[in-house]
């Protein structure tokens, strides 16, 4: 959950300054596999049944770049909080969508209180919520405009797992180049505040309920790992 803070004049919604999401504790600092000598016999597995791929030199982080400029100062507050959402869910997955599309409904905070806008990621649609607007006038006004705060919490009830990052992270930690995820491309994973969250208070992780394959390059046995994540989206559960 984020909360943001704008400064605006109503009608025209014109921002005055940005918002920060509230800081998330980072996962534990991700490691690579160490360096592994080839199996000295055959792989005991049919490496058919799993999915080749180099192992990344470096940890497959998030690379946000391809993401659309976000909306300036005099932009509506509807596209300031649509490009938030955008890029949270975008975030979550890992991977930019270079068609993602994000929109939300008019919003007066003077009178309005809750919003759901849409992200289009990948195909399907993911609700970021908007709970707890309110407006506090500064007593500003142009005549056609009250100046003022506005505050919200925004959240994801809802979350996309991608299946070409979550592989490449478990290449990174295993060192195997052969990896297998029983999962589709792109996974709509529930992340609401019901859900049985385990982990540390630091760092928490949510079970997905699915199941991941590496060969490992030392034995040529496969392993299999449940696919845990952070509340960022990142996977835990391959070390």
């Amino acid at each position: 959950m984020r909360t943001a803070y704008w400064m605006v004049g109503v009608v025209a919604l014109a921002a005055l300054s940005g918002c920060s999401p509230d800081p998330e504790p980072p996962p534990p600092e991700p490691t690579s596999a160490e360096p592994a000598t080839a199996a000295s016999s055959a792989p005991a597995v049919d490496l058919s049944a799993f999915r080749h791929g180099e192992v990344p030199a470096e940890f497959p982080g998030r690379d946000l770049g391809g993401l659309p400029p976000e909306p300036g100062d005099e932009d509506p507050l509807e596209d300031k909080i649509a490009w938030e959402g955008l890029e949270a869910v975008t975030d979550f997955g890992s991977v930019v969508d270079p068609d993602a599309r994000a929109s939300c409904p008019s919003i007066d905070p003077r009178n309005d209180t809750e919003a759901v806008c849409a992200v289009e990621y990948f195909g399907e649609t993911y609700d970021y919520q908007v709970t707890n607007l309110s407006f506090e006038s500064t007593g500003l006004t142009d005549g056609e405009n009250d100046y003022g705060y506005v505050s919200y919490n925004t959240a994801l009830a809802e979350g996309p797992v991608v299946r070409d990052q979550v592989e490449a992270v478990l290449r990174f930690k295993r060192g195997t180049e052969y990896v297998a995820c029983d999962m589709d491309e792109i996974v709509k994973l529930d992340i609401g505040p019901d859900r049985p969250w385990g982990g540390t208070s630091v760092a928490r992780t949510l079970a997905t309920g699915i199941e991941c394959r590496a060969v490992d390059p030392r034995t040529g046995a496969a392993i299999t790992l449940p696919l845990d994540v952070y509340e960022s989206g990142s996977p835990s559960s391959f070390d």
